[in-house]
């Protein structure tokens, strides 16, 4: 093979394989993260992000103490693709999910055993922005929106 035809080659290779990644992020399946334009902040009560362009994920940890129940509300301006929001148990195993597409608010509180949660939230190619508030309240409580 000459050195025409192996450059060829291998040229045409690279193209497919940066094509077959770049279909991949566009259907949010992706096994990568693509942050374009994202900035935003956490702390221990809460995250706030804006993005050109999201795929991939950001979380925080809860730790949850005996008979403590996790009370969250997220705020999300979608303009194309979708956030899922997730709150996720320490072995990975997904305890409440809800996917947001557009305008949307979610407001919920769930139950916990003691131990490390997670609340996670995915982007699938997604275009705007998200804030989640939450806290851990002791007790019975009636549902309240977190600061």
């Amino acid at each position: 093979m000459n050195g025409m035809k192996k450059t060829l080659l291998v040229s045409s290779a690279v193209l497919l394989g940066v094509s077959v990644l770049l279909a991949l992020a566009y259907l949010g399946v992706a096994p990568f993260s693509v942050k374009v334009g994202m900035y935003g902040s956490e702390s221990s009560r809460h995250m706030e992000y804006r993005f050109w362009l999201f795929t991939g994920a950001v979380s925080a940890p809860i730790l949850a103490g005996e008979g403590e129940s996790l009370v969250f509300k997220m705020d999300a301006e979608v303009r194309g693709g979708y956030l899922i929001f997730e709150v996720v148990e320490s072995d990975g195993a997904v305890l409440w999910r809800d996917h947001v597409r557009g305008s949307e608010t979610i407001a919920a509180m769930l139950p916990l055993e003691e131990g490390l949660y997670w609340i996670r939230v995915r982007g699938m190619n997604a275009r705007g922005s998200f804030k989640v508030s939450w806290l851990l309240v002791s007790g019975d409580v009636e549902l309240g929106v977190p600061p």
